[in-house]
């Protein structure tokens, strides 16, 4: 009888001490909302900016001539593409296509053309003339991107009757624009 008393007095006590326990949890719960506005986000890197050739006479030049055309190096400029959202890379140029002597040359006769096929648009996977009066869509996506490298490279339209002797400098700016 001793061992049973003894056995209910502790039995009771645990369960005191799990209704004491129980008794004391207590609990609150809250929130917090986040919010982050995102707004169109373009970056646009050159690599490789400046293009330049040097035509020999009695070489080059001449064969050059022939052709109508030259081309400058591939892959100058190179330009890295990142947007979150649809994207346009355009060319325009922004100054005129000048000799040293002040003679201008044809701003047209200045052609662009993306080497890589990825999102090429209005034929300039192959030589386009270049304008000084349209900002000219080059390449484009639906999508955003990020990091992709849009190799580009120039072309020059020649003439034996108009072009002078010299050195011609012209400036091309790129414009990558997020759109609607």
């Amino acid at each position: 009888m001793k061992k049973l008393m003894v056995l209910l007095i502790v039995g009771l006590l645990v369960v005191g001490v799990s209704a004491v326990y129980a008794a004391g949890e207590d609990s609150d719960t809250v929130t917090s909302g986040v919010s982050l506005v995102i707004p169109h986000a373009a970056k646009l890197v050159i690599s490789d900016a400046d293009s330049s050739l040097t035509l020999v006479q009695d070489g080059s030049a001449e064969e050059a001539f022939e052709a109508d055309y030259t081309e400058m190096p591939a892959n100058y400029p190179k330009l890295k593409v990142s947007a979150n959202r649809n994207w346009q890379l355009s060319a325009k140029v922004t100054t005129p296509f000048v000799a040293v002597d002040g003679y201008t040359k044809a701003v047209s006769d200045l052609q662009l053309k993306h080497t890589n096929t990825t999102y090429v648009v209005d034929g300039f996977n192959s030589f386009v003339s270049l304008s000084s009066t349209v900002d000219q869509a080059i390449c484009s996506s639906a999508v955003g991107i990020k990091n992709e490298w849009v190799n580009c490279q120039y072309g020059i339209i020649l003439d034996y009757a108009k072009d002078r002797p010299g050195t011609y400098t012209a400036t091309v700016t790129y414009t990558l624009a997020t759109t609607a």
